[in-house]
């Protein structure tokens, strides 16, 4: 039975060593209320800054040399209240404007930790659809009639499709590297579920089996996945639901669950 922990655990690592990343070559970012960015014309001397008034700006973000540059969406001229404003943000700067440039610079990391790196942090959310494993569950037990149904702890590969937001922070270091700190989904899932119902009345409300069976379900249910870096945790909430043949009379038909998954980044492996 360790043996098989140890391999379920490998496994899961492996799969979900990169499902919390945001790594792309252009970054989607949000510029909310209050952010400050730098402008720059190309006829410019010096850059000026400048402040977001509106609500939200949709931009993608890529690196150059020591700064991040912001390309925008798109700013509608009806309906903006700063349109022509010297200090904010508005529809005539990102329309009127060409070869200007709209920049964060890196600032100087923390010098106590001996080599000081100059980096960005952006908080980013986003909706994502991915796949997950729950390699641990712990089913609650109950009494039915005369029938007292204990609880169950098992260990299985149980891979499923999930859909979620998730909301998090991405350091850009000037080196042009970069990576996520914390990151949090909340998502709901689903997955195929075998049902093995055992001989002799040993998991189910019917006696008339003489050998064991499998029967097919699906697990549906809730995730909240927390990582920072390269280590993550999962914390899994379902029920699962029998589809064929007899699996109804299992005991853990339509009872709650919970489980749980630690997973770490094998960039060591080669896992990419």
């Amino acid at each position: 039975m360790k043996k098989n922990y140890f391999l379920y655990m490998i496994i899961f690592l492996s799969i979900s060593s990169e499902s919390f990343s945001q790594m792309q070559s252009r970054f989607h970012y949000t510029l909310r209320g209050g952010d400050v960015i730098m402008y720059k014309k190309k006829s410019d001397a010096t850059a000026i800054e400048k402040t977001v008034g509106m609500n939200r700006f949709s931009t993608d973000v890529t690196q150059e040399k020591d700064k991040l540059l912001f390309h925008f969406w798109g700013i509608i001229a009806d309906g903006d209240p700063y349109r022509g404003s010297s200090d904010t943000i508005n529809s005539n700067d990102i329309s009127s404007v060409a070869g200007a440039e709209w920049y964060m610079e890196f600032e100087s990391g923390d010098p106590t930790l001996g080599h000081v790196k100059q980096y960005i942090v952006l908080p980013f959310a986003l909706w994502e659809i991915g796949v997950t494993t729950i390699p641990f569950k712990y089913r609650f037990g109950y009494t039915k009639g005369d029938v007292i149904v204990q609880n169950e702890a098992s260990a299985s590969i149980n891979a499923g499709i999930y859909v979620g937001r998730k909301w998090g922070t991405t350091r850009f270091y000037a080196d042009k590297t970069n990576h996520n700190a914390w990151v949090f989904t909340l998502a709901a899932y689903t997955s195929p579920l075998i049902i093995t119902l055992k001989k002799n009345n040993e998991n189910s409300f019917d006696t008339n089996y003489t050998y064991d069976r499998n029967e097919l379900g699906i697990s549906v249910g809730a995730a909240g996945m927390l990582s920072y870096r390269d280590i993550s945790l999962g914390l899994f909430t379902g029920i699962d639901f029998p589809i064929s043949g007899k699996s109804p009379q299992w005991f853990y038909s339509y009872k709650p669950w919970i489980g749980f998954g630690v997973g770490y980044k094998l960039n060591a492996l080669g896992v990419k």
